[in-house]
Order: structure tokens, then C-alpha cells, then sequence
């Protein structure tokens, strides 16, 4: 007889327990959100990129720009290209990687057709996911 007037008191508990409407102020932050608004980088991170120009020849650079978007175009991972005057050279990057491991896979394609490819370490924006 105890345990079916504990049993059956357990049940009311949980029962008026479930049937609480729990309001949650709207101002808290959660602590990633948090996190991410106090950032100081502006939305940039130390990542690693591929050079695969520099040179004084604009020319030259928008002509490998357009080689390796064409051969790249239908890859299976995306490259994003851009090419960067950065005072005395014209300077072509490609890629963005987390760390330089993932970006030895594209040296490595890349160093048959261009053999000056350089891994480089910047600050850039996010890479789009």
C-alpha cells in the first residue's frame, strides 16, 4: 500500500512538474553566442593559403587566375582564387585551410604545372562552409 501512494504521488509530482511553463528571458546570451559577439578578430582567423603567383605582370596573373579557376571549376572542393597587389608584386592566392596539412593535397597538384607554389599563413576572412 506504501508503494502505490508513493508511486501514485511520484506521478502528481512529475506531472506538475511537466505542466510549469518555464519562461526564459530573451536577453540571455548562451555562452557561444556570447563567445562569438566579443570576438576581437572582425571576423578573421590565422588560416593557410596556396601563392601560386607574385610577379610584376598583371597580365600574367589574371592569365593564371583564369587557368586554374578553368581547371578547378568542376573540383570537388571549391578554391577560391584571388589575386592581391601587395606593393612591389601582383600576388595570385588560392585556397584557405585550416592548418597545412589539407593544403598539401593542392601543392602537390599544383607543383607539375607550377613549380614556384608557396604555402602561406595569413589573416583572412572565414572560410565559407
Amino acid at each position: 500500500m506504501k508503494n502505490l501512494i508513493t508511486a501514485t504521488l511520484l506521478l502528481i509530482c512529475i506531472n506538475t512538474l511537466i505542466a510549469q511553463d518555464i519562461n526564459i528571458p530573451k536577453d540571455i546570451k548562451t555562452k557561444q553566442e556570447s563567445r562569438i559577439s566579443e570576438r576581437e578578430d572582425n571576423g578573421k582567423m590565422m588560416l593557410y593559403t596556396v601563392m601560386i603567383f607574385f610577379g610584376n605582370d598583371k597580365k600574367e596573373a589574371y592569365n593564371i587566375k583564369s587557368e586554374f579557376d578553368d581547371k578547378y571549376k568542376y573540383s570537388e572542393i571549391r578554391y577560391d582564387s584571388e589575386i592581391k597587389w601587395e606593393e612591389p608584386y601582383f600576388k595570385l592566392y588560392v585556397g584557405k585551410f585550416i592548418n597545412a596539412i589539407e593544403a598539401q593535397k593542392l601543392i602537390s597538384e599544383l607543383k607539375i604545372w607550377l613549380p614556384n607554389v608557396i604555402l602561406v599563413k595569413k589573416k583572412m576572412d572565414y572560410p565559407q562552409l
